[in-house]
């Protein structure tokens, strides 16, 4: 390689990170981000026993069998779940050590059984928290905004819950995804690696 390539490499890389830290220190210095709430907090919502803010420790007495995957923020419940007569994978997401995110994949035989079995996930979350904010005419995808505004500036809702249908593909089953996010703890993903730029 050239001298002019590998100056330009270098540059490129060193300009994506120094972009990103004018990014990070402009939005911290605008107070957009709120702050953590102490750690003895929990919050009244969460998905069945899980309230956000809680610890790995506490979750893991609900869910004993976990393993941790991806970035690291996250961990799958080695045991199927049983969702409204469905089983389901969980996956539960931390931010700063605190339950942040759960997420479940219904996985189906077909489309018909997955928009069967949508329905009753619907009827559900409608019953507890009311019709969606948010619905597409296909009824493949609908939003759930739970709550008046956090106890944070800038949040519109304590609780999001997002449902759609997800065809398979290159011979993939369709699958549900149900992920159900805290509004009320500030999500703090992990650094980007800058190894090597």
């Amino acid at each position: 390689m050239s001298e002019i390539g590998t100056i330009t490499r270098n540059h490129t890389g060193l300009s994506r990170v120094l972009c990103f830290l004018a990014i990070f220190w402009s939005a911290l210095a605008v107070g957009q981000e709120p702050a953590m709430p102490p750690l003895s907090w929990r919050s009244s919502l969460g998905y069945g026993q899980l309230r956000w803010g809680m610890t790995l420790q506490e979750v893991k007495t609900h869910y004993p069998g976990m393993a941790q995957f991806g970035d690291g923020r996250c961990w799958f419940v080695e045991q199927p779940v049983a969702v409204a007569g469905t089983e389901a994978t969980l996956n539960l997401c931390f931010s700063d050590g605190r339950l942040y995110g759960v997420d479940l994949h219904a996985t189906c035989k077909s489309l018909a059984q997955c928009r069967t079995r949508m329905g009753k996930f619907h009827e559900g979350l409608s019953a507890k928290y009311g019709p969606p904010n948010k619905a597409q005419s296909s009824n493949d995808y609908h939003v759930w905004f739970i709550g008046p505004g956090g106890e944070y500036p800038g949040i519109v809702a304590k609780m999001v819950i997002r449902m759609s249908l997800i065809e398979g593909r290159d011979g993939d089953e369709p699958f549900i995804a149900i992920s159900y996010w805290s509004r009320e703890l500030p999500y703090r993903p992990p650094l980007p690696n800058t190894e090597g730029l």
